[in-house]
């Protein structure tokens, strides 16, 4: 018969009871080793966190976007309530005299007032500035030309008659002449006339020259029996038109008119019968004398003329 092995029933009890002890050692030691190995080896949380989850605080550039509240710009930009340019156009402002001078198209209210303004101005000064020169012709106490004179230009007759100095003209050719005043020279200075064409062609005109020079230079203040008036200059032998042919009321039809000049450095104010009718400036003739003129334009063309009442003062 073959050998059997017998097992006890408690040795397999026993046996069991070791097993279950032995896995619950290793259960035990791997448990052990675990969690030894996870508290060992575990990551740095905060430098996670940090490199992966920057934190908002050290996020300075949440602070520094104060720049938008530092952005005074808008504030200083005060420039504009500074920038006073508005404020000195009062010089625009105050310039209105120029403006009003001689074309006449700004406001009438304001030109009226600058009329008056000048014509004022004329009174005082023909009353204050020291005469140094009058002549009426009730005496010929200044020995003016007189008697007849024919050449290639013209034919023209001198007279003092009934407190005026007449001149009978008739024109071989266009020409301009002159008939001086026994003045000395100045620069500023306060002139009038009175003229008038008796008869005679209507283009002729007539009136005077001041600030003629040593050098033949001077400006002609003229006017015709067509109501009109000019200025012209006369320098190194060209004439220039200041003030060309204008229309004005103030020249008396048929009669006398008195022309007038205030010189005050290169400014120069004119008045026909105390009223104002221009201004100009011109520095070219810095002084001079003072001449009768009168000019005929054409051939045959005849002008019977009459000056009276001259007068120059000056400052």
């Amino acid at each position: 018969m073959a050998n059997k092995t017998i097992v006890s029933p408690l040795d397999e009890h026993k046996g069991r009871i070791l097993n279950l002890a032995l896995l619950g050692a290793s259960f035990g030691m791997s448990c052990i080793l675990f969690i030894t190995a996870f508290i060992g080896f575990q990551p740095d949380q905060f430098s996670l966190s940090d490199r992966y989850f920057p934190s908002p605080t050290p996020t300075s550039t949440g602070t520094p976007t104060r720049t938008p509240t530092i952005t005074l710009t808008p504030t200083i930009t005060n420039t504009p309530t500074a920038t006073l340019i508005p404020t000195r156009t009062h010089t625009a402002t105050m310039t209105l005299t120029p403006t009003v001078t001689l074309t006449g198209t700004p406001n009438e209210a304001t030109q009226q007032a600058l009329k008056e303004a000048f014509e004022a101005t004329a009174v005082v000064v023909s009353q204050d500035w020291q005469p140094v020169f009058s002549e009426t012709f009730e005496k010929d106490q200044n020995q003016w030309p007189t008697g007849s004179q024919d050449d290639d230009l013209k034919e023209i007759t001198y007279k003092v008659v009934d407190d005026r100095y007449r001149l009978n003209i008739k024109a071989h050719k266009k020409f301009i002449g002159l008939v001086d005043i026994p003045t000395t020279s100045v620069r500023n200075f306060y002139f009038s006339a009175e003229v008038r064409q008796v008869r005679g062609a209507v283009r002729t005109d007539y009136g005077f020259i001041f600030r003629r020079d040593s050098n033949g230079n001077y400006y002609y203040f003229g006017m015709n029996d067509l109501r009109q008036y000019t200025v012209r200059r006369f320098y190194n032998n060209e004439w220039s038109a200041l003030i060309d042919w204008t229309s004005s009321a103030a020249i008396k039809h048929n009669d006398s008119s008195e022309l007038s000049v205030i010189a005050e450095d290169d400014h120069f104010r004119l008045f026909i019968n105390d009223q104002f009718v221009a201004e100009i400036h011109d520095e070219l003739i810095q002084e001079g004398t003072f001449a009768l003129a009168f000019q005929l334009h054409a051939v045959g063309h005849v002008a019977f003329l009459e000056f009276d009442n001259i007068e120059l003062r000056v400052p």
